[in-house]
């Protein structure tokens, strides 16, 4: 059996992790509205209530699956965006910047490349590995910053008691 590169790659991986994860939130959260959706209506109807999964079902019948996969597919690449902004909002520009910029030079290329442009798949994963990749180097961008400033911080307050004639 031949691998694929994220067979073998465990960066490639953890994104793969994250995105199939962040899809199946919006997935399966639409479905569960989409069943709560279906008992409330029979409730006002006076039907009363049926076994869930017989609901959810119902709401996949009538569309309601497709639409689940379209919210799945928009939860892929902005739920990593909320959760940055939540647990850590001073990184959002970072992954905001990082999906925009993976997109547009994955894009670009394919473009260039091939003449074509890319499959949904292909830019949710890049939207994805940008964000991530983003935040990644926006939270290092933000610890080497405070080191500087602390380190300049340090030194200038040496240079500034030897020019006053202290030791430092």
């Amino acid at each position: 059996m031949a691998s694929t590169s994220s067979d073998t790659n465990p960066l490639q991986q953890f994104f793969n992790d994250i995105a199939k994860g962040s899809a199946l939130v919006g997935y399966y959260a639409t479905e569960g509205l989409g069943g709560v959706g279906e008992e409330l209506a029979n409730v006002v109807t006076g039907h009363g209530l049926e076994n869930f999964s017989q609901a959810v079902r119902q709401f996949n019948q009538a569309g309601g699956q497709n639409i689940a996969r379209t919210v799945g597919n928009v939860t892929e690449v902005a739920l990593p965006a909320i959760a940055t902004a939540i647990v850590a909002p001073e990184l959002l520009p970072a992954e905001l910047i990082g999906e925009a910029s993976s997109v547009g030079l994955g894009e670009a290329i394919s473009k260039i490349t091939t003449g074509k442009w890319q499959s949904l798949p292909q830019v949710l994963q890049e939207a994805n590995e940008g964000g991530i990749l983003g935040v990644i180097g926006g939270a290092a961008g933000s610890a080497a910053e405070g080191a500087l400033a602390k380190l300049g911080t340090m030194v200038g307050g040496k240079v500034g008691d030897i020019l006053a004639g202290g030791r430092g």
